[in-house]
């Protein structure tokens, strides 16, 4: 997954004295992991011609980096272009800049803070539901870094959840999100100290009998499947079915939470767990019909032996028999 360094600063200026001028900028606000932070420094107004730089990047923990450089021949204004570091990690870190020249400072103290996108969302993308309708959401955070992630806080139309600490996945619901009148694309945004996370939830309006033909859709072509996998379990006994009963009552299972949110008219909650059902049914169907193909072939591989000695015995009893008709023939004549 491609994630994207935010970086933010903000500068405090120090100043022991008005022989010259240092300003700092930072030439890009937004990197990529690896990518080098690079500062623009304009000095200007030194009373001698030399100025020395020191640069150190620190933490809480300590400092990270540090280095320093002479600058020469400064007579009215320069502008310097310098590297000071990667940061390959979110977190919040402090950039020092000082400036000397002529025993006179210039201090530049710079809070950074360096975020990444470490949130994926599972669940709604599409919901369903009547303009203006009250609903509840769940969705299931993923944190896809290598980190924990702290004072998570979701925003959801006017609704926010906080997490106090995301270390793997979890599933939150959030409760009465009102729908907008008309269809429409909102934001769902995770915002956490190491950075922040969104996904587009597009809202799609419809009349109640819309939504009542679609759910009824998505239970019919459930029942289908259902009903093949139940048929085959009744015809499978060679092998254990219990894999196969599990994924069942499974699949069942997700679809009787979907009436439960049906019945609670949270339309989009109903509609998504039906359409999770479906995988899980249909991975139960497709091992059920391989479990009836193997049966059939052992059956078949157990038979052909015996098969063989019927038609062998068969065989035998009508040679023996026109043998014993010739005979009798013979005997005649």
């Amino acid at each position: 997954m491609k994630k994207t360094f935010l970086i933010m600063l903000t500068f405090m200026y120090v100043s022991s004295g008005m022989s010259f001028e240092m300003n700092v900028k930072l030439l890009k606000k937004t990197i990529e992991p690896g990518n080098d932070i690079l500062l623009s420094i304009t000095l200007e107004n030194l009373q001698t011609e030399n100025v020395t730089l020191n640069y150190s990047i620190e933490q809480l923990d300590g400092t990270l980096f540090a280095t320093s450089e002479e600058i020469s021949n400064v007579r009215e204004k320069i502008t310097i272009r310098k590297t000071i570091g990667t940061l390959y990690e979110p977190g919040i870190y402090q950039i020092n800049v000082l400036g000397t020249s002529d025993n006179q400072e210039k201090n530049f103290t710079n809070t950074l803070n360096v975020v990444v996108d470490c949130i994926s969302f599972t669940g709604i993308s599409n919901s369903y539901t009547l303009p203006n309708q009250t609903q509840d959401y769940a969705f299931t955070l993923i944190n896809t870094c290598e980190i924990d992630l702290h004072n998570i806080t979701i925003f959801f139309q006017e609704k926010n959840y906080s997490i106090q600490t995301l270390e793997n996945n979890q599933t939150i619901r959030m409760n009465n999100v009102t729908s907008p009148t008309q269809e429409k694309n909102i934001r769902l945004t995770a915002k956490y100290i190491e950075g922040s996370s969104e996904r587009i939830i597009e809202f799609r309006i419809r009349t109640q009998q819309e939504i009542n033909k679609l759910v009824g859709e998505l239970i019919n072509s459930t029942a289908v499947i259902i009903n093949k996998t139940q048929a085959n379990l009744k015809l499978i006994l060679l092998s254990d079915k219990t894999g196969i009963k599990t994924k069942l009552e499974t699949g069942l299972s997700i679809i009787n939470q979907a009436m439960q949110e049906y019945e609670l008219q949270n339309y989009a909650l109903s509609i998504r767990y039906l359409l999770e059902s479906v995988p899980t049914l249909r991975e139960a169907n497709k091992e059920s019909n391989e479990a009836v193909t193997q049966q059939i072939m052992i059956i078949l591989i157990l038979a052909t032996p015996i098969l063989g000695i019927i038609l062998i015995t068969i065989y035998n009893r009508y040679r023996q028999a026109l043998k014993t008709k010739q005979l009798e023939e013979l005997g005649k004549s």
